[in-house]
């Protein structure tokens, strides 16, 4: 789950952390006329969008007047940037300083552990830019490993970088997340730290345990689209390319994330990666209904790929409610290429070529692909 800036700042800040002071807005901020040219500033306003990319740089605004905040505001609201739109707009002071370094906890997808690393602020300073190490999954073991990190770093530099990770290492473990990244970590002329930049992703899986975080994606259920829609249709969405031409639909397991990268391997420009949780298709088409409503914004679909495996999923019962749910989707005209494997694949795919004749069937992934290559081709009609 990645948390909207603003959020991550909140979470910290109750925590102790310094962060920037700031408001979140959901619609253009009304002014006093006479107060317009007021220099209250500098402010920043920064679009709230789920979006594992950093905001652009050309999508930030300064402000130095309430006027060129509400004007800022009224851009930014309603926008979209990289496929996600933009409900809100975190307003916070601007820090300004010379001196700023970068520091990042996330999970290591290959050793266990946590992945550690520092750098000198600068152009393209991040992750790859600087000292990185993997540390034991422990708060005082990734305080250490930041000492030993931090000991490439100017000197004035050493001291806060490892205070802030004194800070935020129990937190990072605390909230059970898989990264927070400060970007930049500003440098006060005092000494002192301010995390100017806050990413921070939380596992899902573990929500369960944090009322508090819950709680705030009630509160602004809005905002968490993704998160939503996980835990009502237990549905995995996200939109990769909108200028894909393949929308895709898999289940279970962790095939959703291999199918996309085999696609883009091959030369096919998928536009999203869907994955349903097997246990939520059972007895209702409503995941499948939702997952053919997100598919029905795209507009530039020139067919959809559906996968299942019979050992994820009972190829019968899927088709059933495949069949439920393209009744309620008269929208989505365009092909559908099945990729079913399983001894009941052929039974479940001409229950469904009852329902459309132009979904089609395949028992493997080059013969998919290969249809997909036919159907998204220069003549191919979008749906």
């Amino acid at each position: 789950m990645i948390v909207l800036e603003h959020d991550a700042k909140e979470l910290l800040a109750v925590q102790g952390v310094p962060v920037p002071g700031g408001i979140q807005l959901t619609q253009v901020p009304k002014y006093d006329p006479e107060q317009e040219n007021e220099k209250a500033g500098p402010w920043l306003l920064k679009p709230q969008v789920e979006s594992l990319d950093r905001i652009p740089l050309e999508d930030i605004a300064v402000a130095a007047t309430r006027k060129e905040v509400a004007d800022g505001c009224a851009k930014l609201l309603g926008t979209q940037i990289k496929g996600h739109r933009v409900n809100s707009v975190r307003v916070e002071r601007q820090i300004l300083s010379d001196t700023a370094c970068f520091l990042s906890f996330s999970c290591d997808p290959i050793v266990p552990g946590v992945r550690v690393a520092v750098a000198m602020a600068g152009d393209g300073y991040g992750p790859g830019e600087g000292a990185q190490d993997v540390a034991a999954p422990d708060p005082n073991a990734v305080v250490a490993c930041v000492s030993r990190l931090a000991m490439g770093l100017p000197e004035n530099l050493r001291d806060p970088i490892v205070e802030a990770a004194t800070q935020l290492a129990p937190l990072y473990f605390g909230y059970e997340a898989l990264q927070i990244e400060i970007s930049p970590l500003v440098i006060l002329p005092d000494n002192s730290w301010v995390a100017s930049d806050v990413k921070m992703i939380i596992d899902e899986c573990a929500l369960f345990r944090h009322p508090e975080l819950i709680a705030m994606i009630e509160r602004r259920d809005f905002a968490y689209d993704a998160v939503r829609r996980k835990r009502t249709f237990g549905l995995d969405y996200l939109v990769l390319d909108t200028a894909g031409d393949i929308g895709t639909f898999t289940t279970g397991r962790g095939l959703g994330a291999l199918l996309v990268d085999d696609m883009r391997q091959n030369g096919l420009k998928p536009y999203n990666y869907l994955e349903a949780d097997t246990a939520a298709l059972i007895d209702t088409p409503a995941s499948i209904v939702e997952a053919f409503r997100l598919l029905s914004t795209a507009d530039s679909l020139k067919a959809i790929l559906v996968t299942a495996l019979e050992d994820n999923t009972n190829l019968t019962e899927l088709a059933a409610l495949l069949a439920q749910s393209l009744a309620q989707a008269p929208e989505l005209t365009c092909p559908i290429v099945l990729r079913l494997t399983g001894p009941n694949a052929e039974p479940a795919a001409a229950l469904l070529r009852d329902i459309r004749p132009n979904i089609e069937l395949t028992a493997t992934t080059d013969s998919a692909f290969e249809r997909l290559a036919e159907l998204t081709g220069p003549r191919a009609i979008s749906c």
